[in-house]
């Protein structure tokens, strides 16, 4: 080995290593922003903009689009400790209200309003993809 060598080594490998922290650092960052089931990189504010603000249904008072099952908590002045949303089909919506010892469900079609326990639950629109849901106290 050249004694010039050595040298050379020694200046570059606190450069290599500086270069290996980094790209292992960026590492973890660039896998958070994949998808769970398709492993597809996406951007954080598109996905977030398609999952529903239901902290906001807790006291049925809010609207929301469903694209897959939603399952939220509610007040238990409606008798229920969770409410799930789904899209049935192109044409409807169910809502289940689940309480400790049993359920209620109730079944909403286009346009259509039901009522479970002192909840209003309007279907403004639905498409083969997604509901779009008004829930709002009865009393």
């Amino acid at each position: 080995m050249d004694p010039g060598e050595g040298k050379r080594m020694q200046r570059t490998a606190p450069i290599l290593s500086a270069l290996l922290v980094l790209a292992l650092a960026a590492a973890p960052a660039a896998h958070a922003h994949r998808a769970g089931d398709g492993g597809s990189a996406v951007a954080a504010g598109p996905a977030a903009a398609h999952k529903p603000k239901l902290r906001e249904c807790y006291d049925a008072r809010c609207t929301f689009t469903v694209r897959k099952p939603v399952t939220f908590p509610i007040a238990k002045r409606f008798g229920f400790s969770k409410l799930t949303v789904r899209r049935v089909g192109g044409g409807s919506v169910s809502v289940t209200g689940r309480a400790p010892n049993g359920y209620a469900q109730v079944t909403v079609g286009r346009g259509g309003v039901g009522h479970l326990n002192g909840i209003s639950i309007r279907v403004l629109s639905i498409s083969d993809t997604k509901a779009r849901v008004r829930l709002a106290p009865t009393g």
